[in-house]
C-alpha cells in the first residue's frame, strides 16, 4: 500500500510558510473570537476591559499570521489592534 503525502508547510528564507487554505482554516478561531467581541459591544459595562480584549484578539491573530509568514496580513491586524483604541466606539 502506497503512502500519500501532502505539502502543508515549508520554509522560505528561514520563515515558515503554509498552504493558504490551511492558514485560513487555522485562523478561524481567532476570527471568531474577534466577531464575538464585536457582537457583544452593546452589552458591555466596562468598555475599557472590552477594548483590551478586542485589541488583544487582533494582536493574537497578527502573531499567528507572523508565525506562518503572512506579514502583510499581520500588519493589517496590528493596525486593527491600534484602531480599536484610536477610533473605538464611544
Amino acid at each position: 500500500m502506497a503512502k500519500k503525502y501532502s505539502l502543508v508547510a515549508w520554509t522560505e528564507k528561514g520563515n515558515l510558510r503554509m498552504v493558504p487554505s490551511l492558514v485560513h482554516e487555522a485562523s478561524l478561531p481567532y476570527l471568531e473570537r474577534i466577531q464575538e467581541l464585536e457582537y457583544e459591544y452593546g452589552d458591555v459595562e466596562n468598555k475599557i476591559y472590552w477594548l483590551l480584549k478586542l485589541s488583544r484578539a487582533h494582536e493574537d491573530l497578527a502573531r499567528f499570521y507572523m508565525s506562518v509568514g503572512y506579514t502583510l496580513e499581520a500588519y493589517v491586524e496590528y493596525n486593527n489592534a491600534i484602531r480599536v483604541w484610536r477610533f473605538g466606539k464611544s
